[in-house]
Order: structure tokens, then sequence, then C-alpha cells
């Protein structure tokens, strides 16, 4: 029975991300085109869910950066600084309550654009390449 919870809360926030819009551009530097981007998956993220009663679900997220064709070594650089944000910022959203609705579902929406935010902080206006958009392209919520 928990394993067809899980996996209904997985189905349910793929669903949720795929149907979310994407925004046309994340960060200043041009118009965005598909045929001169790409993807570029960054290394997983764990987080527990930590509650009064103690870690209540682990997390498990595969964060994809939209960056300009051709510029994968240029993010290389900034993959730890970008790791240690994300990783921080998911601790405190997730640690803290503030991205669980009241029945303790994860909100996917405020999440990504936590992740968009952090990631424009990071990567500024003297990068050489532009990041179009952040992509939570795997979430993976386990109930302990």
């Amino acid at each position: 029975m928990r394993f067809f919870a899980v996996l209904f809360h997985c189905v349910l926030i793929f669903s949720v991300a795929a149907s979310a819009p994407a925004s046309a551009q994340l960060l200043p530097g041009g118009s965005r085109d598909a045929r001169n981007s790409e993807a570029v998956d960054l290394r997983p993220i764990h987080v527990p869910v930590i509650s009064r009663q103690g870690a209540v679900r682990n997390v498990s997220l595969l964060i994809t950066l939209e960056i300009d064709s051709g510029r994968r070594e240029q993010l290389a650089p900034y993959h730890p600084r970008l790791m240690d944000a994300y990783l921080r910022n998911m601790y405190d959203m997730l640690g803290s309550g503030a991205a669980l609705g009241s029945e303790g579902e994860i909100d996917v929406d405020l999440l990504q654009q936590r992740l968009r935010d952090v990631t424009a902080e990071i990567i500024d206006d003297t990068a050489r390449f532009n990041v179009y958009d952040v992509l939570l392209t795997v979430m993976h919520a386990i109930h302990l």
C-alpha cells in the first residue's frame, strides 16, 4: 500500500512539474532559442524533510539548467557554488516547512522559483553564458 502511495505522489509531482510554464528567460542576455540551448543535468540532491517527529521523508531532486549551446565548460566553475546554494535552500525550505502545504505535500512551483532565484544570484551578468531556465527534471519523495 505504501508503495502505491509513493508511486501516486511521484506521478502527481511529475505531472505538476511538466505542466508548469517555463519562463521566457531566467537571466539577462538574449532571447531564448531552443536550437541554441542545451540542457545540463547537475548532480542529484538528497534532502531529508525534518519535522518535530524527526525525519519524515527523504526528497531527491535532479536539477537541469538550460544554457547556451556549447557553454557546458563555462558552467563547470559554478557547479560547487550552485550545489551548495541549492542544498542550503532546499534544507531551509523543506526543513522549515515553507515549501510544504497543509497536508504535507511539496509545493513544486515554490521550490522551482527558489532554485531560479538562487541561480540568478550565483550566475550573474559577468558569466560568459546565459541560463534560460532551471528545471526540476526528477523529484522523488519517500515517506519514512
